[in-house]
């Protein structure tokens, strides 16, 4: 054998700190309140170096929103909602209009036998009126809903007729 000194397993892992591997000082900061706080770490957190990583590669999600809800037009109330339009094709929101009906005029002369006053009291209170919808789109009535009946859808004219749901 040698004159050297073996030392077998034996691996010496402490290494002296040299002036170029100082650890860096905490960063010291504040808070809302003004208290002193001490960051335990500048490096980035894993998240934000995957984010990093990958936020070049994958595309952008747009969200797109959900459509509104139509209303069937056989079943529209009389305040304004989403409808399918069957003239423009769009879905649009009704905008809603009353007409006083001729059942209106006579209720007013009725009373106008009791007393004067009372002969504009069915127009002022809205009595026997009739609703009309209409498409805020292109404006066309898409139905009617009279002071003593049901709903009454408005026909489709000029070919413009939709292909049946039920073949």
């Amino acid at each position: 054998m040698s004159g050297k000194p073996q030392t077998e397993g034996i691996i010496d892992t402490h290494v002296s700190p040299s002036s170029s591997l100082q650890p860096a000082p905490p960063l010291v900061t504040r808070n809302e309140n003004g208290r002193e706080g001490i960051v335990v770490s500048n490096q980035p957190q894993l998240a934000d170096l995957i984010k990093e990583e990958y936020s070049s590669h994958v595309p952008p999600v747009t969200v797109v929103p959900d459509p509104p809800p139509v209303t069937p037009l056989h079943l529209l109330p009389p305040e304004p909602t989403w409808i399918d339009c069957p003239y423009c094709k769009k879905q649009a929101m009704t905008k809603i209009t009353t007409e006083g009906s001729s059942m209106q005029m006579a209720m007013g002369l009725v009373l106008c036998l009791f007393c004067i006053c009372l002969a504009c009291a069915p127009c002022m209170c809205g009595c026997f009126e009739n609703t009309h919808i209409h498409c805020s789109n292109c404006n066309t009535r898409v139905a009617t809903i009279p002071h003593d009946g049901p709903i009454q859808v408005a026909p489709i004219v000029n070919g413009q007729q939709q292909l049946s749901a039920y073949r």
